[in-house]
């Protein structure tokens, strides 16, 4: 996989998920979407941050 990644190649990339395993497909999916990967992390850890804080209470007065 040394091609480079072009808009045809990733509009239609999700149509051939059936022709490559688990691994393979994961392989593929941080090669053709980095972008999609980093933010998914970024915002995996920014949800168990605002899990474990609790919310502060409203004062009404």
């Amino acid at each position: 996989m040394e091609r480079k990644v072009t808009k045809t190649v990733k509009k239609f990339f999700f149509y051939f998920k059936e022709y490559f395993h688990s691994k393979e497909w994961k392989y593929l999916l941080i090669r053709y979407f980095p972008i999609r990967q980093y933010a998914e992390k970024i915002i995996k850890s920014l949800k168990k941050r605002t899990d474990k804080q609790q919310p502060l209470p409203l004062n009404t007065t």
